[in-house]
């Protein structure tokens, strides 16, 4: 059998000219020798009582991938005792074959967590229903509430998120950290948004013509001298200065957690002293991260549906919104019941598909507030 070519992007049709461009801000992707000499420097970090690592846990599903996330980040000296894994009900017995709890690990049930939330007011209040709606964002929104105010972190600064269905062993999320990739093509164009395959997890920009979102509306033109400093590339590892955000930075429950992250980051930071440092940053890492656990839901339609959450976020932000840090009770609620009506969309057939379109109905991804509008909204229990 004939190897497969790799296609770069000198074989793709139309491609009339290709050069490497200059990158404003550093654009750096490092080198095994340059991660080997780093890698001491982390290892003596993550050993820090300011360093806690937050794992989520949804299915059945990461059984096979979830141990050797949590045995990568060992290896690299995060104590299990800063270990905090948060899983749904159907994990449970994944978290009991694993010995999480003998392990030293803090193991957070949602269920439990979400107690503390008085959902039947939040659904009120902001126009989301956390008690049906499940996702990654809404698992972090309550193992935050914990963490803040049922058994208060006080050494905690820096909080590590990595996903747990990939081969991290393979994938080495915590191997590219401190190298920051800056993407800013041209004077034109502003980096916004990524999304990724659920395959193999490539990264997809999306660039916007700077001019036209600049001189659209208010908004626009606040993001854009925000984000005309620097953005972080995404991957899908976060890490988040917890003592300064905790209580203030808002949620997504589902894809679009990572991108309304970044763009709260661009908010809070990017007109701070140039030598302060990025309270949100994406981990930067040149390997393709394969999915290790079924591959399920995979290819165009996956796809289509994934860029669909992403670009109505984006759109409902900058039509019906304004800045991240400057949103209000009321904000939310709008933005989320304009969100919870755009259900319907047409997306291609799936990969080796050739058949007519899906008309497709979907909830949306929705914003849950920051802790401390919930707590002055008395959303919470504590």
């Amino acid at each position: 059998m004939q190897d497969k070519k790799t296609r770069t992007v000198y074989d793709f049709p139309n491609v009339i000219s290709v050069q490497r461009q200059e990158c404003r801000g550093g654009f750096f992707t490092p080198n095994l020798e340059d991660i080997m000499a780093q890698r001491k420097v982390l290892e003596e970090y993550f050993r820090s009582e300011t360093v806690g690592l937050l794992l989520p846990l949804g299915s059945e599903r990461e059984r096979n991938t979830f141990p050797q996330t949590l045995s990568y980040a060992l290896e690299w000296g995060i104590a299990p005792e800063r270990v905090i894994v948060v899983h749904s009900p159907q994990a449970q017995a994944v978290v009991d074959s694993l010995a999480l709890k003998e392990k030293g690990c803090l193991v957070l049930n949602e269920t439990h967590l979400l107690e503390l939330f008085d959902t039947v007011r939040i659904h009120s209040r902001f126009a989301v229903d956390i008690a049906k709606q499940k996702g990654k964002g809404r698992a972090f929104a309550m193992a935050f509430a914990y963490l803040k105010y049922v058994s208060p972190w006080k050494t905690l600064k820096d909080l590590f998120f990595l996903d747990v269905d990939a081969n991290a062993t393979q994938f080495q999320p915590l191997h590219y950290l401190g190298y920051a990739q800056a993407i800013f093509p041209d004077d034109k164009r502003l980096f916004l948004l990524t999304a990724q395959n659920n395959a193999l997890r490539d990264n997809h920009s999306l660039f916007v013509m700077r001019e036209y979102w600049r001189h659209e509306s208010q908004l626009g033109r606040h993001y854009a001298a925000h984000l005309d400093n620097l953005v972080w590339s995404q991957t899908g590892e976060i890490m988040l200065r917890w003592d300064i955000l905790g209580e203030q930075i808002p949620f997504a429950i589902g894809y679009g957690l990572e991108n309304s992250w970044q763009l709260f980051a661009a908010d809070k930071v990017a007109l701070s002293s140039p030598d302060s440092q990025y309270k949100v940053s994406q981990v930067v890492n040149p390997q393709i991260k394969r999915d290790g656990g079924e591959i399920g839901q995979s290819g165009r339609c996956y796809d289509a549906t994934m860029y669909r959450q992403l670009n109505l976020m984006a759109w409902f932000l900058i039509k019906h919104g304004k800045p991240l840090c400057q949103l209000t009770a009321e904000d939310y609620q709008t933005i989320n019941t304009h969100l919870n009506n755009a259900r319907h969309t047409v997306i291609l057939p799936d990969n080796n598909d050739h058949g007519r379109p899906h008309r497709v109905e979907l909830q949306s991804d929705l914003f849950i507030p920051p802790l401390a509008m919930l707590v002055a909204e008395d959303c919470l229990s504590i």
